[in-house]
Protein backbone atom coordinates (compact mmCIF):
# COMPACT_ATOMS: atom_id res chain seq x y z
CA UNK A 1 0.00 0.00 0.00
CA UNK A 2 3.31 2.13 0.63
CA UNK A 3 4.17 1.69 -2.88
CA UNK A 4 0.52 3.32 -4.21
CA UNK A 5 0.79 5.97 -1.90
CA UNK A 6 4.08 6.66 -3.05
CA UNK A 7 3.60 6.48 -6.86
CA UNK A 8 0.36 8.94 -6.72
CA UNK A 9 2.72 11.09 -4.59
CA UNK A 10 0.37 11.51 -1.24
CA UNK A 11 1.75 11.96 2.10
CA UNK A 12 1.20 8.91 4.50
CA UNK A 13 -0.26 12.14 7.09
CA UNK A 14 -2.71 12.98 4.68
CA UNK A 15 -4.35 9.62 3.89
CA UNK A 16 -4.26 8.59 7.37
CA UNK A 17 -6.28 12.04 8.10
CA UNK A 18 -8.85 11.32 5.22
CA UNK A 19 -9.72 7.80 6.54
CA UNK A 20 -9.26 8.95 10.23
CA UNK A 21 -6.99 6.83 11.30
CA UNK A 22 -3.21 7.29 13.54
CA UNK A 23 -0.81 7.76 11.00
CA UNK A 24 1.17 5.55 13.42
CA UNK A 25 -0.80 2.61 12.72
CA UNK A 26 -1.20 3.57 8.66
CA UNK A 27 2.56 3.34 8.86
CA UNK A 28 3.00 0.42 10.58
CA UNK A 29 0.18 -1.47 7.81
CA UNK A 30 2.22 0.03 5.15
CA UNK A 31 5.39 -1.07 6.51
CA UNK A 32 3.96 -4.79 7.29
CA UNK A 33 5.03 -4.11 11.00
CA UNK A 34 1.56 -4.92 12.38
CA UNK A 35 1.25 -8.65 12.57
CA UNK A 36 -2.62 -8.79 11.27
CA UNK A 37 -4.55 -5.88 9.45
CA UNK A 38 -8.56 -6.01 10.37
CA UNK A 39 -11.03 -5.46 7.69
CA UNK A 40 -11.96 -2.78 8.44
CA UNK A 41 -8.45 -0.80 8.01
CA UNK A 42 -7.42 -2.33 4.74
CA UNK A 43 -11.34 -1.48 3.49
CA UNK A 44 -10.66 2.20 4.64
CA UNK A 45 -7.22 2.12 3.08
CA UNK A 46 -8.18 1.11 -0.19
CA UNK A 47 -11.31 3.03 -0.27
CA UNK A 48 -9.23 5.84 -0.32
CA UNK A 49 -7.59 4.98 -3.61
CA UNK A 50 -10.49 3.61 -4.77
CA UNK A 51 -9.45 -0.08 -5.17
CA UNK A 52 -11.67 -2.75 -4.48
CA UNK A 53 -11.00 -5.54 -2.02
CA UNK A 54 -10.86 -7.86 -5.28
CA UNK A 55 -8.68 -6.11 -7.07
CA UNK A 56 -6.31 -5.56 -3.92
CA UNK A 57 -6.46 -9.68 -3.34
CA UNK A 58 -5.79 -10.62 -6.65
CA UNK A 59 -3.00 -8.23 -7.34
CA UNK A 60 -1.28 -8.63 -3.54
CA UNK A 61 -1.56 -12.21 -3.05
CA UNK A 62 1.44 -12.53 -0.97
CA UNK A 63 0.54 -9.78 1.10
CA UNK A 64 -2.64 -10.74 2.14
CA UNK A 65 -1.43 -14.34 2.87
CA UNK A 66 1.00 -12.56 5.71
CA UNK A 67 -1.19 -10.49 6.88
CA UNK A 68 -4.80 -13.08 6.74
CA UNK A 69 -5.38 -14.61 10.11
CA UNK A 70 -8.88 -16.91 8.61
CA UNK A 71 -6.85 -20.24 7.88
Amino acid sequence: MKIIREARGIKQVKVARAIEMDPPLLSRIENMKKPTVTMMELTRILGYYNITLYEFIENNKEYIERICTCK
